[in-house]
């Protein structure tokens, strides 16, 4: 109960807060998501997906590179929450990519609730590599 009440404030603030300002300007979004589910998941921003995230894995700088970096990742979440189910990539270097994708593989997530039904969960996750850190941020 206290979990999807939670839910219900985070996903009202975060949908107050995309609303279309008074000066008259759109917010666009690259790709478009619903609050409600499709297909039985339901697409969420970075932000709200990661405050799902129960364990983080961070991702460790290939050994030997050098590169500064960053992976887009497209996650989906199983309706009990978890493992994901798929982990896909968006973009980036391709020895990066690889690396981001194990870590990620290792995040375990809460379940999403809509309408007291377990629905699965999907969106776009960054990781950014360093050369200078071991692994990437959060």
């Amino acid at each position: 109960m206290i979990r999807t009440v939670l839910v219900v404030v985070i996903l009202t603030l975060i949908f107050a807060a995309g609303q279309e300002s008074g000066s008259g300007q759109k917010v666009e979004h690259v790709r478009p998501c619903t609050l409600r589910p499709v297909n039985g998941r339901v697409c969420l921003s970075e932000g709200v997906l990661r405050g799902f995230l129960m364990k983080f894995v961070p991702p460790k700088l290939p050994e030997g590179s050098n590169e500064n970096g960053e992976v887009v990742l497209h996650v989906i979440v199983p309706p009990t929450g978890g493992k994901p189910a798929k982990v896909s990539a968006v973009s980036g270097d391709p020895v990066l990519t690889q690396s981001a994708i194990r870590a990620v593989r290792e995040w375990i997530f809460m379940g999403y609730v809509y309408k007291g039904q377990d629905v699965g969960m999907e969106g776009d996750v960054h990781i950014k590599f360093k050369p200078s850190e071991s692994s990437a941020d959060k």
